[in-house]
């Protein structure tokens, strides 16, 4: 019986441990379940401005506390929210220094100087875009 018990703590321990060092994990499509809505309502939609986009039926999200200067070149994201379909998106939204058509990110390896070219043709490469800086900024490589 003792060995049951500690046989039972021991797998309930390591199925319920989490993984730090996860990757991001981009899904197919941009639909929403009914868990990840109400976790974002729940919890993280205390951090975002609502913005209520009537004629769209749209909800953006922008984060509370976002830069905003116009001195300087800066990205922020929005999340929009369509709830007709059940689809979230992420879009970038860079300030009035940046253009969307010619946004390139530059970044140093040990191979040498990386580029990325923004693509702004649609959702799809919006969150391409920001999946890859998100992963560069987690592996902590220079900008």
């Amino acid at each position: 019986m003792r060995f049951l018990a500690l046989f039972i703590f021991v797998i309930t321990l390591t199925s319920c441990s989490i993984n730090s060092n996860k990757e991001n994990e981009v899904k197919e499509g941009f639909s929403t379940d009914e868990s990840s809505k109400l976790f974002f309502k729940n919890v993280r939609k205390s951090y975002y401005d609502l913005t209520v986009l009537e004629e769209a039926k749209l909800e953006t999200y922008r984060f509370k506390k976002r830069i905003v200067k116009d001195d300087e070149p800066i990205i922020n994201l929005v999340i929009v929210n369509n709830w007709r379909f059940d689809e979230a998106y992420i879009l970038l939204e860079p300030n009035v220094l940046l253009k969307r058509d010619d946004l390139k990110l530059h970044w140093s390896e040990e191979t040498g100087i990386q580029e990325l070219l923004f693509a702004n043709t649609n959702k799809e490469s919006h969150l391409a875009f920001a999946d890859k800086v998100f992963g560069l900024i987690n592996s902590e490589i220079q900008m």
